[in-house]
């Protein structure tokens, strides 16, 4: 079974601080664990950066560029959204059948927006592509402390 793994939204913007999410360098730190792990075992990183003009996700501005600390490789594939949902008028969609992919492993920023609105539509792909989406709980996060539970949310995702 081939997999990939989706790293959305690790932007300097989002992990420093005015918008800094919550518990950061831990979130960091278990995604390049997991990523040193996807690549060593062969499977394919794709990052996913949003931008949105006129914001401090504008694309090229200081706050687009990939977090300091996220570790990366010149072989990870790369997607620029507009979106919170990763495949909607990216070259994601095209790029996952092309690599034959039948696992997505998701992680990154932020839990509430784009992660949920990724897994919703990779969840609803698969039903399609005879995918399956994973989510890994301890490397997502949320803009602030959380107020409600997220394995709640992991829950929704999965029914």
């Amino acid at each position: 079974m081939t997999t990939a793994l989706l790293i959305i939204d690790v932007q300097q913007a989002l992990c420093s601080g005015e918008y800094a999410c919550f518990e950061i360098g831990r979130v960091i730190n278990t995604i390049n664990d997991l990523s040193a792990r996807a690549r060593k075992a062969g499977v394919p990183v794709v990052l996913i950066q949003h931008e949105e003009a006129g914001s401090p996700l504008a694309h090229d501005a200081a706050g687009w560029q990939l977090a300091e600390g996220l570790e990366t490789s010149p072989k990870d594939h790369r997607v620029r959204k507009t979106t919170q949902d990763s495949f909607y008028q990216t070259n994601l969609q095209k790029l996952l059948p092309e690599q034959d992919f039948e696992r997505l492993v998701i992680c990154g920023l932020q839990t509430d927006y784009c992660v949920n609105a990724t897994v919703r539509q990779a969840l609803k792909l698969a039903t399609t592509w005879c995918w399956r989406a994973m989510h890994i709980p301890p490397s997502t996060t949320v803009t602030s402390a959380p107020k409600t539970s997220l394995p709640s949310t992991t829950r929704t995702w999965r029914t």
